[in-house]
């Protein structure tokens, strides 16, 4: 086998990859295979983003033994990220590189809510960066304090994009910086960079609390009480007072 003949194998939501020839969308690959064993056996296909579990396992299973670690990932839990949808998790299991250093890779999955509405075709959504960030940041700190029974509540956020970043392997470097623990309460700041091809494409920074998940519930449901109490009040006067003019003209 040629192994200089590689092609990368993207989600169908990036469309316009099927222009680039080192690529080849999932689906003219699943066609590919079916009608030119000849073509496919040339060359090695490589999982980029935009791909499900199976979609993975299928080309995965196309690899010599020796390269199937190429597409096999880990991800994070839906425990650590705070997401029900395992096709919205976004990194893999952070692994821990130094003192509050962890590394992770990016993960997009085809039908991740923040490329159901927005793709280009090409470049990868920037609010995906935004939502990485989060769930990286929770995700590290549940491995440092073993999931404690807290809910993270994010307080600012900021993106720098710094060139276009593809739907192809993307490695997520956090830095965690812990500036206070009080009344069973931690606050952190992280810094993140996202790195494709070895050079830094975003670079993100944000800071959190992590709070009890009890008592943030009860705050939490307190003050939606509160709030709509308060705008049912101000629509019930709105409409006595349209119903009292309507009258009046009537």
């Amino acid at each position: 086998m040629d192994v200089r003949n590689v092609r990368l194998v993207v989600g169908d939501k990036f469309t316009n990859f099927h222009r680039i020839p080192s690529c080849i969308l999932y689906s003219d690959w699943k066609q590919l295979r079916g009608v030119n064993r000849s073509l496919l056996d040339s060359c090695i296909f490589i999982p980029g983003l935009g791909l499900n579990k199976n979609q993975v396992d299928d080309i995965s299973r196309e690899l010599p033994i020796e390269l199937q670690h190429l597409s096999q990932y880990d991800l994070a839990s839906q425990s650590q990220t705070h997401k029900h949808n395992i096709d919205n998790i976004l990194v893999t299991t952070p692994e821990q590189i130094d003192d509050f250093v962890f590394e992770s890779k990016m993960m997009v999955q085809d039908c991740n809510e923040l490329i159901l509405d927005h793709a280009t075709g090409f470049h990868l959504p920037g609010m995906l960066f935004l939502e990485a960030t989060r769930q990286m940041a929770t995700s590290a700190v549940d491995l440092l304090f073993h999931g404690e029974n807290k809910y993270y509540v994010m307080h600012d956020i900021k993106a720098d994009y710094l060139n276009f970043a593809f739907p192809i392997d993307t490695t997520v470097t956090l830095e965690l910086i812990q500036e206070r623990s009080e009344d069973g309460e931690r606050a952190f700041r992280v810094n993140l960079s996202f790195h494709q091809n070895g050079k830094k494409v975003v670079t993100t920074s944000g800071s959190f609390s992590s709070v009890d998940k009890e008592s943030f519930a009860l705050r939490e449901e307190r003050f939606a009480q509160i709030t709509t109490n308060k705008i049912c009040r101000r629509l019930k006067n709105d409409a006595e007072a349209l119903l009292k003019q309507e009258e009046q003209c009537a």
